[in-house]
């Protein structure tokens, strides 16, 4: 968990290398933010049927999400 609040805290990092001036890496990192949040607190209200994509890095702790939600994320 310490890993995700990490990544969510300092993932727009990545976002600004990966545009390398090109584009507006706030606006991006804006826009995603506030969609992912969004669909949290949703599901935080309970709310059914929420989807969204993210990424995992599974090298990095798949193990441990995996046994955590109990489902295979292969």
């Amino acid at each position: 968990l310490d890993g995700l609040i990490n990544l969510i805290q300092f993932g727009g990092n990545k976002v600004v290398k990966a545009k390398d001036g090109a584009g507006s890496a706030d606006l991006s990192i804006f826009y995603i933010g506030a969609k992912f949040t969004r669909k949290v607190i949703c599901v935080v209200n309970s709310e059914k049927g929420i989807v969204t994509l993210t990424f995992i890095n599974l090298a990095a702790g798949g193990d441990a999400l995996k046994k955590e939600i109990s489902k295979d994320l292969d």
